[in-house]
């Protein structure tokens, strides 16, 4: 990420890689990485370091190639990072040649796998869980036949996914959260606002029945605006907790 031009507008990032792709085609590769619309317009020096990973990502998509070596390209991304990057390599038109250790990825976008277990190599045309479900590693059993230890490993594993998939769901449903409150927020503090202007205006015409009950829904405008902030931190809060723990998970 330090190779970024912090002077650049995301948009103008992604297309520096290729002067000659349309506008369009960048906006479209910037909201497959979570840039939609005027997001693509923020400035490189304003974002997270998530963020800033989904960006090189997106210049990875708009660069003229037909093939990427990638070597454990989901180290240190966040979730919706990661996310953003299995789109992006399903969304690509050329060869991706990547190692990695998350299984999550191999799950969502592999489709051959070279496999390195105990010193030997095996090449495998198949998806990820077809390769466990009919040959597995060494140590599970492998092609020799499944003993009960490896059956349990296997069941591990796939238990294993099935609380990696519900939390990255649950993470996924608490980030709609977050932004729902933080659009409320925004458009009662832009009604706040409203209510202030008119008060003040109010004064100087003298106190009315309007203005007593113009003072009293700004009143409840304020006590709502707080809880929600309440509610709005709170959900942080957890977000951060669940999420930390899904990288932990997949780590």
């Amino acid at each position: 990420v330090e190779r970024l031009d912090l002077k650049r507008t995301i948009e103008q990032e992604v297309q520096s890689v290729d002067p000659l792709l349309s506008v369009t085609t960048v906006r479209s590769i910037c909201g497959g990485m979570m840039f939609p619309g005027d997001l693509a317009l923020k400035p490189i020096s304003v974002l997270s370091g998530g963020e800033k990973s989904r960006v090189l990502l997106g210049k990875l998509l708009a660069s003229p190639c037909n093939l990427l070596l990638l070597d454990e390209p989901t180290n240190h991304l966040d979730i919706y990072s990661s996310e953003a990057f299995m789109d992006a390599v399903r969304a690509f038109d050329g060869t991706v040649l990547l190692v990695t250790h998350d299984e999550q990825l191999l799950r969502e976008v592999v489709t051959r796998l070279i496999i390195f277990d105990r010193n030997q190599v095996h090449f495998y045309d198949g998806t990820y869980d077809e390769f466990l479900e009919r040959i597995g590693w060494n140590d599970e059993g492998g092609a020799s036949g499944p003993s009960r230890t490896s059956e349990n490993k296997k069941e591990q594993r796939k238990e294993k996914a099935k609380r990696s998939n519900a939390l990255k769901q649950f993470v996924k449903d608490e980030q709609k959260q977050v932004t729902s409150l933080e659009k409320s927020i925004s458009s009662l503090e832009e009604e706040i606002a409203r209510q202030q202007a008119d008060l003040l205006e109010g004064t100087k015409t003298g106190y009315s029945d309007d203005m007593a009950k113009l003072s009293r829904e700004l009143s409840k405008n304020n006590e709502k605006r707080d809880q929600l902030y309440h509610d709005l931190e709170r959900a942080m809060e957890l977000l951060e907790t669940k999420q930390q723990q899904f990288e932990n998970q997949n780590s």
